[in-house]
């Protein structure tokens, strides 16, 4: 292509059939960059599955033909960067406990050029696995409680992701008919 990125000087010749030439005035032009950022996720790939407690690396490569200043690096629908890279290799560290587990997430890239054209990358499904353990409290009965016939048991319990179940044990053994999906969790044992 003869018009390349830059300043440039155009005018115009005319010839008659005597070879006279009349030229007109310059004109000056600038001929703005238009081409896009081509940027690819290259890791992770689709479909990898990681924990909640991992930290990752998110990396991208692109190309450009007056080259790539910047990268940035998004998750799900969310407008804010999780993390931005200005040269090449263009890669960030992401911890995972900042979203949500047992979730698939969306991750992509923007690449802008000097001339601030915009490159998005396809998208990148990850998964995200839970590996945080419910926390449970034992709320009834107390540390050397004595009873008599009948005990009243509860716990509470929280976790990062929903509770399945709660189930009690005697002695190291489960009580099979003592499990408990709903909070609060309690049962009455003769």
């Amino acid at each position: 292509s003869l018009l390349v990125v830059g300043a440039h000087i155009f005018y115009a010749i005319g010839y008659d059939a005597a070879r006279n030439a009349g030229r007109s005035l310059d004109v000056h032009l600038n001929v703005l960059d238009g081409t896009v950022p081509i940027i690819t996720i290259d890791s992770p790939t689709t479909n990898s599955s990681f924990y909640g407690s991992d930290e990752i690396t998110i990396s991208a490569s692109g190309t450009d033909n007056t080259g790539i200043t910047s990268v940035s690096f998004f998750k799900d629908s969310d407008p804010n960067p999780i993390g931005f890279a200005n040269s090449s290799p263009f890669a960030i560290r992401y911890r995972l406990s900042s979203i949500a587990d047992e979730v698939q997430h969306v991750l992509y890239a923007k690449a802008l050029d000097a001339s601030r054209n915009e490159g998005q990358s396809s998208a990148v499904v990850i998964r995200v696995l839970d590996d945080q353990a419910p926390r449970v409290t034992l709320l009834s009965p107390t540390p050397f409680e004595a009873v008599a016939n009948t005990l009243l048991v509860r716990a509470a319990a929280s976790d990062n992701s929903i509770i399945e179940r709660v189930e009690f044990t005697l002695d190291s053994q489960s009580i099979p008919a003592v499990r408990d999906t709903t909070a609060p969790y309690e049962a009455s044992l003769n």
